[in-house]
């Protein structure tokens, strides 16, 4: 939901974008159980069940298409719920005509709510849960592939739009949670190449407190540096680690190539470009190391919002979202919805986890 209610403008181009990819997910439907129904392992009663689906729940129907079998006249639904793919009997399921996305995505309200599940099911569920890891996947097992994003320096500029949001909105002394990968075989530091690494930090501990859960999370001393550094300036703030267990040279050597940056600067090029698209280029090494390491950005308060965890958090009240919307089309009422854009957001949060 964060991802939602702080971006909102770039949040209606991604519901866009996720319209216009959405054939690549797999065709599935929402349905309601209208009676208590067995959910059994293939499409018959000889077969065994799974569990019984109680009254008013919701399952995922992955095809309207019925099959034949012993005990269903009206035949069985291939349904998946609670992790398992089997079959209920079709007389028990309501289908409304959307699927699992609320496509077609007549209303607002339905591309913003059923858009906000499929980025989540996508990608955020899929352990790309900040701006970082839908760029450089290194939280998951599918390391380098499935990337929201090709543009090396998109986490690096969509921090500074949430900034702006939030600094706008009033909300920055939120209990914001950051979650940040640490890396094996680090340098002490990588520079954007042509720059001298910037040392700004905290040696001294000034907070024992704090100090104590940067340790207990792993955080090596190059990074608590700079954590130290802004909790001074951010006492609310929480900072989570991801030990991602991988060498810091191993993921710079595999995102290089699947990366592009909008750049003519011949210091931050590759000999070797392999971008296709005009104004675009393939980074080089040290390039890309420096938008990869962490440290680079954790100190900065306008650009650490690309590790903030995207989950729903019920710090986003709906005051707070319409803070973020006022001043744009959704500062409103949707007409079509007879709601506001902020309580649309919010329930699409609440309702998905994001």
């Amino acid at each position: 939901m964060k991802r939602l209610i702080n971006r909102s403008l770039l949040i209606v181009f991604s519901m866009f974008i996720a319209f216009l990819f959405m054939d690549k997910v797999s065709a599935s439907y929402q349905g309601m159980v209208t009676s208590g129904v067995n959910f059994r392992k293939g499409p018959s009663i000889s077969y065994g069940i799974y569990t019984e689906i109680k009254k008013g729940s919701y399952v995922e129907v992955l095809s309207l298409n019925t099959t034949s079998g012993g005990g269903c006249g009206a035949g069985w639904l291939n349904i998946s719920y609670g992790g398992n793919n089997g079959y209920v009997c079709a007389s028990y399921i309501y289908i409304d005509g959307n699927d699992i996305f609320l496509r077609p995505w007549t209303t607002p309200k339905k591309s913003i709510v059923g858009g906000a599940k499929y980025i989540g099911s996508q990608y955020i569920h899929a352990s790309q849960y900040t701006s970082y890891l839908k760029k450089f996947n290194v939280a998951s097992k599918n390391l380098y592939t499935h990337q929201y994003m090709g543009n090396l320096r998109a986490p690096w500029s969509e921090a500074k739009t949430s900034y702006n949001a939030y600094s706008k909105a009033g909300i920055l002394e939120s209990a914001f949670t950051f979650s940040i990968p640490i890396y094996n075989n680090m340098n002490d530091s990588y520079a954007l190449p042509g720059t001298d690494f910037d040392v700004t930090g905290l040696d001294i501990v000034e907070d024992q407190e704090f100090e104590a859960k940067l340790d207990a999370q792993g955080f090596p001393e190059s990074y608590k540096r700079r954590l130290r550094f802004i909790h001074k300036q951010h006492p609310t703030w929480v900072f989570e680690s991801i030990k991602t267990n991988i060498n810091f040279s191993d993921v710079v050597d595999n995102e290089q190539w699947i990366c592009v940056i909008d750049s003519t600067n011949s210091n931050y090029l590759s000999s070797t470009d392999l971008s296709t698209e005009k104004g675009w280029h393939t980074p080089n090494w040290a390039t890309t190391a420096y938008y990869l390491d962490p440290r680079n950005f954790i100190f900065n308060q306008e650009r650490i919002l690309q590790f903030e965890k995207l989950y729903y958090s019920d710090v986003y009240t709906e005051a707070t979202v319409q803070a973020v919307l006022n001043g744009t089309f959704m500062s409103g009422t949707s007409t079509l919805d007879n709601q506001t854009y902020a309580s649309i957001f919010v329930e699409a949060g609440r309702t998905n986890n994001q």
